[in-house]
């Protein structure tokens, strides 16, 4: 194994706990740090979200400045509809769930 190899098996890690640990106000912070850093995006840039990473990238957007767009999909900006793993077929308060009435 390279130290490369090892080093992103450790990012990975690292990536992994703090997405359950790390406060996602200091998660925000970080990513607005390096993007403000890279000189790359100093012209702005587009951010591209799935499920979860679309809350994320929501927040960074509304906090760090310079994004283009944001794509997300299957995030829960409008709500979730169901209930994961709740089947409606077997349980009638999983059909109940997905309507506000």
């Amino acid at each position: 194994m390279t130290e490369f190899d090892k080093l992103l098996i450790k990012a990975a890690e690292e990536d992994r706990r703090n997405g359950f640990l790390m406060p996602v106000y200091d998660q925000i912070a970080m990513a607005c740090d390096i993007i403000k850093n890279d000189p790359m995006l100093k012209d702005g840039y587009h951010g591209l979200g799935f499920s979860q990473g679309s809350q994320f990238l929501r927040g960074v957007a509304q906090t760090c400045p310079g994004m283009v767009n944001l794509v997300s999909i299957d995030g829960q900006h409008q709500g979730v509809f169901g209930f994961p793993g709740c089947n409606p077929d077997r349980f009638e308060f999983c059909e109940t769930l997905r309507y506000d009435s």
